[in-house]
């Protein structure tokens, strides 16, 4: 029974996100973050674990702020690769800016992979 109502909320959630201008989408998916720091305690603890092993210097208080920033930012990032599918080539042309390409580009006659 959960699951399925679980299901529904998901699919409402999603079509929802798919309505909204991307500013919003990205704020709701934030939010959504924001509660998984406060409900996601294990996933927390992992992230200002990690953070512990690898910046061993840093104060707890910073550990914690990127921690939750981090899950923060994870709830913006699906959130908005929810919404982006649902864009117009146009609407993601006003986004996108490519900088500094033509120092990327091969001697003439190479080859270029980009990845992004």
């Amino acid at each position: 029974m959960f699951s399925r109502l679980l299901e529904a909320f998901l699919i409402v959630l999603f079509g929802l996100l798919r309505l909204l201008p991307l500013e919003w989408a990205a704020r709701i998916g934030r939010g959504v973050g924001g509660l998984a720091v406060v409900f996601a305690r294990r996933h927390r603890q992992i992230a200002e674990e990690n953070l512990r092993l690898a910046f061993p210097d840093w104060p707890e208080s910073k550990v914690r702020e990127t921690a939750a920033e981090n899950l923060r930012r994870i709830g913006e990032a699906y959130a908005c690769a929810i919404r982006v599918p649902g864009m117009t080539l146009a609407d993601l042309g006003e986004r996108l800016r490519f900088t500094g390409f033509e120092e990327a580009l091969p001697p003439k006659g190479g080859n270029l992979l980009a990845a992004t």
